[in-house]
């Protein structure tokens, strides 16, 4: 019997643990702003702007720096990216900022490609 009840609290812990992952997961798709086949578009959880939103492909590339510009498909992923945020710039007809990190010292943390769409307030240059 206690073997059983050890075994019924893990997996207690583990369905308080699946609920909770679920919660969180569903607070970020809710940020998430725009969906398309080769990419998506979510809020940034530490935004530097009043509008800051991350590009992705679903497409893993490491950063800009591994996308082979020969490649057609890789094109029409740059083209695509550029054209979410010219749509989302759409709304910020006063400016915007587009950025990607590349590297250690660029800044990059997250090892996927992403642009960060940057709006709603005057930004400087340089930019840090």
């Amino acid at each position: 019997v206690a073997k059983w009840s050890g075994q019924m609290k893990d997996l207690v812990l583990s369905l308080d643990l699946i609920e909770a992952v679920s919660v969180y997961m569903d607070k970020v798709l809710r940020k998430i702003v725009q969906i398309h086949e080769l990419k998506h578009g979510f809020r940034d959880i530490q935004p530097v702007a009043p509008t800051h939103i991350l590009i992705a492909p679903k497409t893993h590339v490491v950063s800009l720096d591994h996308l082979d510009t020969d490649d057609e498909q890789a094109k029409e992923l740059w083209a695509d990216l550029a054209r979410v945020a010219r749509q989302l710039g759409r709304e910020f007809p006063a400016g915007w900022r587009l950025v990607t990190n590349i590297g250690d010292q660029g800044g990059q943390s997250v090892h996927h490609l992403h642009l960060h769409f940057l709006a709603g307030r005057q930004f400087t240059w340089p930019p840090g």
